[in-house]
């Protein structure tokens, strides 16, 4: 079963209601993102299961005004989704007798993710913190 790996921080929408209020410019908060999700994205590289590296290459940061994300897979790499999430039936091209295989989750992402909070969550509290001290009558 599919878990959800999203961090909730609590009052993010007031914020950004009153930085927007107070002519705060919110693309100074993507700088922040993107560097808490390059943190995490780096340990998921390190936990992502290992035939031939590809995978693992494919793992990256990016950054909007509203989130950090961390993404996986590209041409080379389909199937970082099934890998992560895992699939029921995939495609099993290496035994031609097999059509098809089991994929088990492997949570390679949101194990990362949760298991470098401690470094990245610093980064986020620090940028909240610099955009805060912006607003007037705080």
């Amino acid at each position: 079963m599919a878990q959800d790996a999203g961090i909730k921080v609590e009052g993010v929408k007031q914020l950004r209601k009153t930085l927007t209020a107070a002519g705060h410019s919110l693309a100074d908060l993507k700088d922040s993102h993107k560097a808490a999700a390059n943190i995490a994205a780096r340990a998921s590289a390190d936990l992502a299961p290992r035939v031939t590296g590809r995978l693992s290459r494919t793992i990256r940061g990016a950054g909007t005004k509203t989130a950090g994300i961390v993404r996986a897979g590209n041409k080379a790499a389909p199937y970082a989704a099934a890998i992560h999430w895992g699939r029921r039936y995939w495609p099993n091209k290496t035994h031609p007798r097999r059509t098809r295989s089991v994929v088990r989750g492997a949570l390679f992402i949101s194990e990362g993710a949760r298991s470098s909070e401690g470094r990245w969550l610093p980064v986020y509290e620090r940028a909240l913190d610099d955009s805060i001290q912006l607003v007037k009558g705080i």
